[in-house]
């Protein structure tokens, strides 16, 4: 058997022993090339960082930029999360290609102290791509 030569679907045959028989069976793998592979990172969190800080109740804008590259006409998700689930999210509309997009979102914290926040992106549709990061915002009365 040989290795593909070419981006596309490889079809192999393997032999496969079951209960002391012989069973034939053809599988598919996609190769493709890693040069090429989609990609998604966060590349910058612009929030309030300590020592600034915000108070309870008050909203807080966190704005995520995303960066991407072979991408294929699918969405990309941010979320923010804290100890209690989601509290942001927002949603780019379908992009492709190469770049970076700002996604925007607006949480409010309900009680004193640091608010500790995960954030996150991943694309909607395609190959399961994604990020994450921890951010802390500190949280006045």
């Amino acid at each position: 058997m040989d290795w593909p030569l070419y981006i596309n679907q490889w079809r192999p045959y393997a032999r496969i022993l079951e209960n002391c028989q012989i069973a034939s069976e053809t599988f598919e793998v996609l190769v493709e090339n890693p040069e090429n592979a989609p990609h998604l990172n966060i590349k910058k969190i612009e929030y309030v960082r300590p020592p600034d800080t915000i108070a309870m109740g008050e909203a807080t804008l966190i704005k995520v930029v995303a960066g991407y590259s072979h991408l294929e006409g699918g969405k990309i998700e941010a979320t923010v999360r804290d100890a209690t689930g989601i509290v942001a999210s927002d949603c780019s509309p379908s992009i492709s290609g190469e770049g970076s997009y700002t996604l925007s979102m607006t949480a409010t914290p309900n009680r004193v102290g640091s608010w500790d926040l995960e954030v996150a992106i991943a694309n909607v549709a395609g190959p399961l791509l994604g990020d994450k990061r921890s951010i802390r915002i500190r949280v006045v009365q």
